[in-house]
Protein backbone atom coordinates (compact mmCIF):
# COMPACT_ATOMS: atom_id res chain seq x y z
CA UNK A 1 0.00 0.00 0.00
CA UNK A 2 1.12 3.42 -0.88
CA UNK A 3 1.61 6.29 1.52
CA UNK A 4 -0.22 8.88 1.09
CA UNK A 5 0.23 12.59 2.63
CA UNK A 6 -3.50 13.62 3.58
CA UNK A 7 -2.73 17.72 4.04
CA UNK A 8 -1.37 17.65 0.10
CA UNK A 9 -4.74 16.36 -1.47
CA UNK A 10 -7.09 18.68 0.57
CA UNK A 11 -7.62 21.73 1.38
CA UNK A 12 -7.60 23.94 4.16
CA UNK A 13 -10.72 23.24 6.72
CA UNK A 14 -12.74 26.64 5.40
CA UNK A 15 -15.97 27.66 4.21
CA UNK A 16 -16.38 26.34 0.63
CA UNK A 17 -20.03 26.98 0.48
CA UNK A 18 -22.97 25.27 2.24
CA UNK A 19 -23.91 25.06 5.94
CA UNK A 20 -20.74 23.53 7.30
CA UNK A 21 -16.87 23.67 7.01
CA UNK A 22 -15.19 21.11 4.15
CA UNK A 23 -11.91 20.51 3.36
CA UNK A 24 -11.58 20.73 -1.01
CA UNK A 25 -10.30 18.00 -2.63
CA UNK A 26 -7.23 19.38 -4.59
CA UNK A 27 -6.40 18.44 -8.25
CA UNK A 28 -4.60 14.50 -7.97
CA UNK A 29 -6.31 13.14 -4.45
CA UNK A 30 -7.06 9.93 -4.98
CA UNK A 31 -10.87 10.71 -3.23
CA UNK A 32 -12.18 12.26 -6.73
CA UNK A 33 -14.26 10.15 -8.76
CA UNK A 34 -14.40 7.24 -7.24
CA UNK A 35 -17.82 6.52 -6.29
CA UNK A 36 -19.65 4.53 -9.66
CA UNK A 37 -23.44 6.09 -10.27
CA UNK A 38 -25.96 4.35 -8.68
CA UNK A 39 -23.45 3.30 -5.93
CA UNK A 40 -24.26 5.23 -2.14
CA UNK A 41 -26.41 7.49 -3.63
CA UNK A 42 -24.47 8.74 -6.54
CA UNK A 43 -26.86 9.65 -9.32
CA UNK A 44 -26.10 11.68 -12.20
CA UNK A 45 -27.71 15.07 -11.83
CA UNK A 46 -29.53 13.74 -9.07
CA UNK A 47 -27.28 14.03 -6.03
CA UNK A 48 -25.37 17.26 -4.13
CA UNK A 49 -22.10 17.65 -2.53
CA UNK A 50 -22.95 19.43 0.94
CA UNK A 51 -22.31 23.05 -0.76
CA UNK A 52 -25.38 22.06 -2.61
CA UNK A 53 -23.27 21.83 -6.24
CA UNK A 54 -24.23 18.52 -8.30
CA UNK A 55 -21.82 15.62 -7.64
CA UNK A 56 -21.59 13.64 -10.08
CA UNK A 57 -18.95 14.23 -12.63
CA UNK A 58 -18.18 17.41 -10.57
CA UNK A 59 -14.70 17.06 -11.24
CA UNK A 60 -14.57 17.09 -15.17
CA UNK A 61 -11.86 14.32 -14.88
CA UNK A 62 -13.77 13.10 -17.93
CA UNK A 63 -15.42 10.19 -15.57
CA UNK A 64 -19.31 10.48 -13.82
CA UNK A 65 -17.99 9.29 -11.02
CA UNK A 66 -18.85 11.35 -7.41
CA UNK A 67 -15.80 11.89 -4.98
CA UNK A 68 -15.42 10.75 -1.62
CA UNK A 69 -16.39 13.12 1.25
CA UNK A 70 -19.09 16.45 1.48
CA UNK A 71 -17.16 18.17 -1.50
CA UNK A 72 -17.39 17.06 -4.89
CA UNK A 73 -14.05 19.23 -6.45
CA UNK A 74 -15.02 21.73 -8.97
CA UNK A 75 -17.94 21.76 -8.60
CA UNK A 76 -19.61 25.53 -8.50
CA UNK A 77 -21.76 26.82 -6.39
CA UNK A 78 -24.29 28.87 -8.18
CA UNK A 79 -23.43 32.59 -8.74
CA UNK A 80 -25.48 35.31 -9.43
CA UNK A 81 -24.59 37.90 -11.91
CA UNK A 82 -26.35 40.94 -12.52
CA UNK A 83 -24.99 44.22 -14.90
CA UNK A 84 -23.35 47.01 -13.78
CA UNK A 85 -24.20 50.29 -15.22
CA UNK A 86 -21.56 52.87 -14.59
CA UNK A 87 -21.88 56.78 -16.24
CA UNK A 88 -20.75 57.86 -19.51
CA UNK A 89 -18.23 60.51 -18.67
CA UNK A 90 -17.55 62.68 -22.08
CA UNK A 91 -14.69 65.66 -22.76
Amino acid sequence: MQEVDFEKLVGPLQDNGGPTYTRALLPGSPAIDTIPIGVNGCEAGLSADQQGAPRAGGANQGGAACDSGAYEAASAVPVTRFPVYLPLIWR
